[in-house]
């Protein structure tokens, strides 16, 4: 699982590294591969009505911030956007643009052990 990631997070870095700017993620696959591989391993169950405080997190994320995140807390971060995506058109896209969504997958592969 952890050489998926890595890979992802490769990709994303090159895209965001484009001399292009930010693309959508249907112009660009990393960034639909990046949903796709979070779907794929990420939390399956959670009490998200109840889970008020990621939104808080999320709004005053930092890298500093999401140094200091567990994997759970990440998985759920990004994991929220992504189901927040089937409700409000551009909320993936939104998130690698201003940066947290690159800072939340660098952490999830900071935490993921070598198997």
């Amino acid at each position: 699982m952890r050489e998926g990631l890595a890979a992802i997070v490769e990709k994303l870095r090159s895209h965001m590294s484009s001399p292009r700017g930010w693309t959508p993620a249907e112009e660009h696959p990393p960034v639909s591969e990046a949903m796709d591989f979070l779907r794929d391993h990420g939390p399956l169950a959670h009490d998200w009505p109840n889970w008020r405080a990621g939104a808080d997190l999320y709004a005053e994320l930092t890298p500093e911030r999401v140094a200091t995140l567990d994997r759970q807390t990440t998985l759920l971060l990004l994991t929220s956007l992504a189901r927040e995506e089937r409700f409000c058109d551009g909320a993936w896209d939104r998130m690698f643009e201003c940066g947290k969504g690159m800072w939340l997958f660098e952490r999830w592969l900071e935490l993921t052990p070598a198997t």
